[in-house]
């Protein structure tokens, strides 16, 4: 019988094989009466030869299967994948580029879940639409493992969620939920936020950053050499990555203290804006440092991340774990419009805004997705719902900007270019084609 393969064709043909039995004749034919030989019979028919066997050559069918195919019921086929025989998860993460974590939330997937061929993954997060079916997505109210400093201690605001509602849900109070995650007066919560539901642990649970930042302490007797050798640490610190060299002048002024700022961001010591004391076990560990390190709460599990701390008014952004990229001076959001405290956020969406040089101001144009606050922006980089890193024209040394973080014009398209995002010619929406996580931190402490 012929063998069927996966798909219903033959994998070979049998070859018919005929058979001839040859007659044996005697030479002489016995009568059926007294055994009398009759010579005149004729002579029998010369025996036939065996009929030539043909062997018909075996072609066997291909084995390996088509590829599986996203079906066309889908709703957003740019937006899903079907798994193929032998794929993992951590496979299609390599492939499309979204982190494994991403993956499984988005998918419900837990760590022991085994894919199989024919599968469907969405791998288009943050969309709050499930792209295989089209219904509205609603996402889990717990983070994953990983994505934050202390899951246990974080919530994700769903949509209709107030700050009355999580403090019912949680049991911690309204004035210390609002105090612990510096909400401002009006306690308005967007979906997707994440919210420090453990007050008073002196730990920014999303982020794992310290909240006991001591205020700026100002040293006018310090040591004008040591602060000479401070200066031209910093300077070799921090050179070429943003950060404008310091006048190596003896003089602790506005400049130093924001990099010796920044220099305790690296060290994971507690972060002021204070002059550094001569001789001091912070300053031994600012001079022994040979480059700088990651700091201990970047989210430095994503490929490109971006601290951002509101005390020293620095972004730092960095490569995963292999080291840092920029340093940058930055203006976050003034009183009453401050920077949220966020942590390990994906950047949802770019808008290059080349109709209008790369300039766009959602203050005249307010849409959904942006914070009518926002004011005036190049080329605005979108994370948590409306704060936007942008550039601008003017970066002073204190917070001015309204609920977001400024750049100069010069840094936004370094920090774009570094994302890949300088080509891009309309509004990017897919955080895998972004693929930047962003933390911010910290607060503002004014010099005495």
């Amino acid at each position: 019988m012929p063998a069927d393969d996966s798909r219903g064709g033959v994998r070979g043909t049998v070859a018919a094989v005929r058979a001839a039995v040859p007659l044996i004749v005697m030479g002489s034919v016995m009568g059926s009466f007294g055994g009398v030989s009759d010579a005149s019979a004729p002579p029998p028919d010369p025996p036939t030869s065996p009929a030539p066997t043909t062997a018909v050559p075996t072609t066997a069918a291909p084995t390996t299967a088509p590829p599986l195919t996203v079906p066309a019921t889908v709703h957003d086929a740019a937006c899903v994948v079907v798994v193929q025989s032998g794929e993992s998860i951590s496979l299609i993460s390599d492939q499309t580029g979204v982190e494994i974590g991403v993956l499984q939330r988005e998918n419900g997937i837990g760590d022991g879940h085994v894919l199989r061929p024919g599968d469907l993954l969405d791998i288009c997060a943050g969309n709050e639409i499930d792209d295989v079916t089209g219904e509205p997505r609603q996402p889990p109210d717990v983070p994953l493992d990983g994505e934050v400093h202390n899951p246990a201690c974080v919530r994700i605001v769903q949509e209709g969620d107030s700050v009355s509602l999580i403090s019912d849900r949680t049991g911690a109070g309204i004035t210390a939920l609002v105090e612990e995650n510096a909400l401002g007066d009006d306690f308005i919560l967007r979906p997707g936020e994440l919210v420090d539901v453990c007050p008073g642990n002196d730990v920014d649970d999303v982020s794992g950053a310290s909240r006991l930042r001591p205020p700026t302490t100002l040293l006018p007797d310090n040591d004008r050499d040591a602060i000479r050798v401070q200066q031209q640490k910093l300077n070799e610190l921090f050179a070429g990555l943003g950060m404008n060299p310091l006048e190596v002048d003896g003089r602790s002024g506005q400049l130093t203290r924001q990099q010796l700022c920044a220099a305790r961001a690296f060290l994971g010591v507690p972060i002021s804006r204070s002059d550094m004391a001569a001789g001091s076990e912070e300053e031994a560990k600012l001079l022994a440092l040979p480059s700088l390190p990651i700091p201990p709460v970047a989210p430095s599990d994503a490929e490109h991340w971006a601290l951002v701390d509101m005390t020293c008014q620095v972004l730092i952004a960095g490569n995963g774990t292999s080291g840092i990229q920029f340093v940058f001076p930055v203006s976050t959001g003034s009183e009453g419009f401050e920077t949220r405290s966020v942590g390990r956020v994906r950047a949802f969406r770019f808008d290059p805004a080349l109709d209008n040089g790369g300039w766009h101001d959602s203050s005249e144009f307010p849409v959904a997705y942006d914070n009518p606050l926002n004011g005036n922006m190049y080329k605005p980089l979108y994370f948590s719902n409306g704060q936007a890193i942008h550039g601008a024209n003017n970066v002073p040394l204190s917070p001015a900007s309204k609920g977001c973080v400024r750049l100069t014009v010069e840094h936004q398209d370094q920090l774009l270019a570094w994302l890949g995002l300088d080509s891009a010619t309309d509004v990017v929406w897919a955080e895998s084609t972004i693929n930047l996580r962003v933390t911010t931190q910290g607060g503002y402490m004014p010099d005495p």
